[in-house]
């Protein structure tokens, strides 16, 4: 991997180094656990595979800081940020069939806690949070369009299909949350 000079690079490939010398002698063991698919692409894999997804982010930030992709740059940065934290979470408790079912508390991850501080919103405010979700949406899916054109090499092209598909299914089960909601509403109204 090529070394980068910033200060944020360099922060990150610590991190994730720090991570490896921590747990490297867990280099065969599987991780029991699950989760969230905007951090790693399966569950229930051996730590390599975790920390081979890790350097794919970490890599992509290096192409996006050549390319000087700022937004792009700040996204994959938190996201490596949640993979190292996720990881070495999961790597720290035991898993969840060895607690005992009286102290056993589900773990929620960040989108999960969103997700149900939103369903706990009025149906009005909900709405207005959907619309914004959707435009957000909306402009991911032209920047990774624009990726995709802009995009020389296959493996790059294949990626980010993979990346519009999954935005334009989010982008499907928003519009989707969105007719719903309007319907309950003028339902409510009439």
């Amino acid at each position: 991997m090529m070394k980068k000079s910033t200060a944020l690079f360099q922060q990150l490939e610590q991190t994730v180094a720090r991570l490896y010398a921590e747990y490297a002698e867990t280099e065969c063991k599987k991780i029991h656990r699950k989760f969230d698919r905007a951090l790693f692409s399966e569950d229930f894999q051996s730590f390599p595979f975790y920390l081979n997804e890790i350097r794919q982010t970490l890599a992509h930030i290096a192409l996006l800081e050549e390319a000087k992709d700022t937004e792009a740059l700040h996204f994959l940065s938190d996201k490596l940020t949640a993979q190292c934290n996720a990881l070495s979470e999961a790597l720290k408790t035991p898993t969840p069939h060895t607690k005992s079912a009286v102290n056993f508390k589900p773990v929620l991850s960040e989108r999960e806690k969103l997700k149900q501080a939103l369903n706990q919103l009025p149906p009005r405010e909900r709405l207005t949070k959907y619309y914004e979700a959707l435009q957000a949406l909306n402009e991911k899916l032209e920047r990774q369009t624009d990726l995709y054109q802009s995009a020389r090499q296959e493996q790059d092209k294949i990626r980010y299909t993979q990346q519009i598909d999954i935005t334009r299914q989010r982008k499907k089960r928003c519009l989707d949350a969105i007719e719903l909601l309007e319907e309950y509403l003028a339902f409510k109204e009439n």
